[in-house]
């Protein structure tokens, strides 16, 4: 049996056409029906117009496809830029109801916090040796290092929140300076 070429007459029927698509004969007939592919006669299709334009429909719906592929991406993107614009602004509301702070303006508060506990806890054996040495029981020495013990804590657990509203250096020198002037 000899293989006949393929021309610009060759005329196939829909099982040909719906193997060589690799889909059903029903979704041949619906190609039709969609106007994507074009009949030559009852069930017969020309085999290299068929071709033809189902590579054109592929095509427009690859096109189509990466449109919405982008489409979809971009508006991804949109997305999370307004999420993150939105998680910006609940977060400079939150400073200015001092529910958070700034990292530095913590940090600058906690040194200092820490700097002056550690002053007041080593000033202790000086500040109260004297008293102690005329103490003879060991409850009335206790007494008084549990008191002093008590004051210096209680600095700690003194929590302002205006201490972490950022002063800018200008504003703080020239306080210290109007401070020097009351001073003298």
């Amino acid at each position: 049996m000899a293989k006949s070429a393929i021309d610009e007459q060759t005329v196939v029927n829909t099982a040909t056409i719906a193997d060589m698509f690799g889909v059903q004969d029903r979704r041949v007939r619906q190609m039709v029906e969609e106007e994507i592919i074009q009949k030559v006669g009852h069930g017969r299709f020309n085999l290299k117009d068929t071709v033809k334009r189902y590579i054109t429909y592929l095509k427009l719906q690859n096109e189509k496809n990466g449109e919405k592929e982008f489409e979809e991406s971009f508006e991804h993107e949109k997305y999370l830029h307004e999420q993150s614009k939105r998680q910006r602004t609940e977060i400079e509301v939150a400073q200015l109801l001092n529910r958070v702070h700034d990292s530095a303006d913590v940090e600058r508060v906690l040194n200092h916090m820490l700097t002056a506990f550690r002053s007041k806890i080593l000033s202790v054996p000086s500040k109260l040796a004297t008293q102690l040495t005329n103490k003879e029981s060991a409850e009335d020495i206790q007494e008084i290092l549990t008191k002093n013990m008590h004051e210096i804590l209680m600095e700690l657990s003194d929590y302002d929140p205006s201490r972490f509203i950022k002063v800018d250096e200008d504003d703080e020198e020239e306080g210290e300076a109007s401070g020097e002037e009351k001073d003298s």
